[in-house]
């Protein structure tokens, strides 16, 4: 077998709770190699939170004889929030791996580490300073090697010693790292258990997206309260979040397990619950609080004097800005209208739904899933609907007016209570939407709160939940 070359690299020289990208310049520089033939002879991936394999592990021990652990403690740091992805901080940012982070008190002393890659944290653990950006001096070559050359280039300006470091350990704290890691476990277990008894949450039917970080750090924190001396370290704390819950009996928990059985999941039994019940003759009270915030949208618009419209073509739109006494013959809707749009296509019923492109295929959508409700006796047609001899209701009458939900059901109290939840968390979105338009932002920047209800198992029953921050009260 082919030994591995001679490196200039001793044993106890990797330094604690270093970043994977300062252990690749140093070695670049004491061997005095390029950044890229650096990164292919170490084959290793920069990005911190990244698996190696076991394999990378034992190669990287041998050559640099280094015992196993300490490799492992470089390339598999603990700091991460694990198994708690609903309430998660958003992953690095594509463009942030383009430059690197550092504290100039650590890189005066030959010190980066890992924790200063941590997109969540603002300032240095070890001395509570300001980190910095430092970008690449060259645009060629692969990200990985550029942000080599840029953390060099930082540590040739500041630390006299580079690349032997001389005065490096000692710089971090065993201390401050044990707490942050404290709390990351503790807020990742809280947040864990809620998800995995986790059974609906609003909005996650329009797909997957992060949290933003205000969202997530608040949240957590919330269910974790975090040292105030960590506090001071975070980028963006969140503000204050509270958790209202409410607890629905045993006999709601043993209905939704017999629809489960049937195939039926709570996120298709609220979208019909909420699909039927504006066409009711005696509508839930969710309806009633639609109304209301539809009509205190209105009174605060009054006469449309927006200097905003959305231009709708294709598949597309984009807003544009407009004379605000002209707006009205634009014949495009203002942030307002696109405001009340928003909340009758969320609850205003089936009228509001079936609109668009695909008006056609969701209807028969919706015309399978009210047979499914149907069989399952969560919705009874009236008399006089025109039903097909296999349940389903024909196309051509007005679907919403053509059937009923089951008020007697014991999801009904829930189903109910979790639209009003979702309505009240819109409005308080659409506010701030609108204070900001305001205030001078354009409409297209958008950060509402994400799944603010949920839905979650309990011992005794069922949880509803709901994420209110303290600005929105």
């Amino acid at each position: 077998m082919q030994a591995y070359p001679s490196v200039n690299w001793w044993p106890g020289n990797i330094l604690p709770h270093e970043s994977r990208v300062s252990f690749a310049a140093r070695f670049r520089d004491l061997n005095g190699i390029s950044a890229r033939r650096c990164l292919d002879f170490l084959d290793i991936d920069l990005e911190e939170g990244s698996a190696i394999g076991p394999d990378t592990i034992e190669r990287l021990s041998s050559i640099l004889r280094e015992p196993v652990h300490e490799i492992e403690s470089l390339f598999q740091p603990s700091l991460r929030f694990v198994g708690c992805d609903p309430y998660a901080p958003p992953p690095p940012n594509a463009h942030d791996r383009r430059f690197v982070r550092y504290c100039e008190a650590c890189a005066c002393r030959g010190y980066h580490s890992h924790l200063h890659e941590r997109e969540w944290l603002s300032r240095c653990p070890f001395h509570r300073c300001e980190l910095k950006d430092a970008y690449p001096p060259v645009h060629t070559g692969s990200i990985a090697a550029r942000r080599v050359e840029a953390l060099d280039r930082v540590m040739r300006n500041h630390c006299p010693s580079w690349p032997r470091c001389d005065d490096a350990r000692g710089t971090a704290s065993d201390e401050v790292v044990a707490a942050l890691r404290e709390w990351v476990l503790r807020a990742s277990r809280s947040a864990a258990r809620l998800s995995s008894a986790e059974i609906w949450c609003t909005g996650r039917h329009l797909g997957a997206y992060w949290l933003s970080s205000a969202q997530a750090f608040g949240q957590l924190r919330a269910l974790a309260p975090m040292p105030e001396t960590i506090e001071v370290l975070l980028a963006d704390t969140g503000g204050t979040w509270r958790m209202d819950s409410l607890l629905f009996p045993a006999v709601a928990k043993t209905e939704l397990e017999r629809l489960n059985a049937l195939g039926l999941s709570f996120a298709r039994v609220i979208e019909v619950f909420q699909g039927i019940s504006p066409s009711s003759p005696d509508p839930p009270s969710f309806v009633a609080n639609l109304r209301a915030v539809k009509g205190l949208l209105s009174s605060r618009h009054g006469s449309c004097h927006c200097k905003w419209a959305l231009v709708r073509g294709g598949w597309e739109s984009h807003w544009v800005r407009v004379h605000a006494d002209e707006q009205p013959y634009w014949a495009t809707p203002c942030p307002f209208e696109v405001a009340l749009e928003d909340l009758d296509r969320g609850w205003g019923g089936l009228d509001y739904a079936l609109t668009g492109r695909r008006a056609m295929q969701k209807e028969v959508r919706y015309l399978e899933l009210v047979r499914e409700m149907h069989a399952a006796g969560l919705v009874r047609y009236i008399e006089g609907a025109e039903v097909s001899d296999k349940g389903y209701l024909y196309i051509g009458q007005d679907l919403p007016s053509s059937c009923r939900w089951a008020d007697d059901s014991p999801l009904t109290e829930l189903l109910n209570t979790a639209s009003i939840w979702e309505i009240e968390s819109a409005y308080g979105a659409i506010s701030t939407w609108l204070d900001n338009i305001d205030e001078g932002a354009p409409p297209g920047h958008r950060a509402d709160p994400r799944y603010c209800v949920r839905v979650v198992h309990a011992d005794e029953g069922l949880h509803l939940i709901r994420w209110v921050a303290a600005s929105s009260d």
